[in-house]
C-alpha cells in the first residue's frame, strides 16, 4: 500500500477489484483515493473487468506453455541417455579367443551368427578345458588332472583364454557354472560378485586367489595344477562344501 501510496508502483487489476469489492467502493474511487458521490461509470468498470479476466487468462496460457516445455524437455533429456544405453546392450561381441567364442556359442546353443552383449545375460553355464568346449550332459572331474567323461584331458593342447577375455563375464549376471580349465588366466578380479555356484580353473597361471572370497554362492572349487598355495583366503566361504586342489579333496560342513 505504501508503494501505491507514493506512486512507485500499483496493485494487479484482479488485486484492485478485490480491493474495490471489500471497501465497498467504485475502481475511480479507489484508484484517485477519495469517495466520489456518482459511481463509476459503467462502460469504464466493464472495460477493466474485461482487462482483469484477460491478464488472468494470459497468466493461465503462459503456465501451460511452461508445462509443455518442461515435459518435452524432459522426455528429450530421457531419449537421449536411453537411447545410447539400449544401442550399448546390444553391440556385437568382438571375441579375441577363439576358445571363448566356442564355449559361449555352445552355451547358448548358437553355433553360427553375430552375439551381442544383452546375450550374455543369458548364460548360466560357460565350459571349456583347453580347446575343447563341453555341454551340461557331460562330467567335470579333476583328479591330478581334468577329466570329461572319464576321459583324460591333460595331453590335449591348451587353450587360449587369457585376463583379457574374462572381460565378457561381467555381463553374464546370471552365471552359476564356470568350467575354465588348462587355459592362460592368472587374473580373477572380474569374477568378484558373480552369482557361482561351481567353478573350475585348473591348470592355469594362478597366483592369488582372493578375488574368490567373495563368491558368497559357490559351494564347489576346482583349483588344482595353480602355482598358488595360500588357500586360507576362501575360510569365509560359508556355502563351501568341495575344494580340489590337486593333492586331496577337501570337504566342509
Amino acid at each position: 500500500v505504501s508503494r501505491w501510496e507514493t506512486g512507485r508502483s500499483l496493485p494487479d487489476l484482479d488485486l484492485l477489484m478485490l480491493l474495490a469489492d471489500y471497501h465497498e467502493v467504485a475502481l475511480r474511487e479507489l484508484l484517485d483515493g477519495e469517495r466520489k458521490e456518482n459511481t463509476m461509470d459503467k462502460h469504464l468498470e466493464e472495460t477493466v473487468v474485461k482487462v482483469a479476466d484477460y491478464s488472468n487468462q494470459e497468466k493461465h496460457k503462459l503456465a501451460r506453455r511452461m508445462c509443455l516445455l518442461f515435459v518435452a524437455g524432459a522426455a528429450l533429456f530421457t531419449g537421449k541417455w536411453a537411447l545410447p544405453s539400449a544401442e550399448a546392450e546390444r553391440q556385437p561381441v568382438v571375441f579375441t579367443s577363439s576358445t571363448m567364442e566356442a564355449a559361449v556359442q555352445q552355451a547358448l546353443m548358437q553355433p553360427e551368427g553375430e552375439i551381442t552383449t544383452d546375450q550374455l545375460a543369458q548364460i548360466q553355464r560357460l565350459a571349456a578345458v583347453g580347446e575343447n568346449t563341453f555341454g551340461p550332459e557331460q562330467t567335470f572331474d579333476y583328479r591330478s588332472s581334468c577329466f570329461i567323461d572319464d576321459q583324460f584331458q591333460g595331453d590335449l593342447p591348451l587353450g587360449a583364454i587369457t585376463d583379457s577375455d574374462l572381460a565378457l563375464l561381467s555381463d553374464m549376471t546370471n552365471l552359476q557354472e564356470l568350467y575354465l580349465c588348462r587355459q592362460e588366466i592368472s587374473d580373477l578380479s572380474v569374477l568378484e560378485g558373480l552369482p557361482l555356484t561351481t567353478l573350475a580353473l585348473c591348470e592355469n597361471n594362478i597366483v592369488d586367489f582372493s578375488p574368490l572370497a567373495s563368491l558368497s554362492e559357490v559351494e564347489t572349487l576346482y583349483l588344482g595344477g595353480n602355482p598358488g598355495t595360500d588357500y586360507s583366503v576362501l575360510s569365509g566361504l560359508t556355502r563351501l562344501v568341495t575344494i580340489e586342489r590337486g593333492e586331496t579333496d577337501e570337504s566342509h560342513e
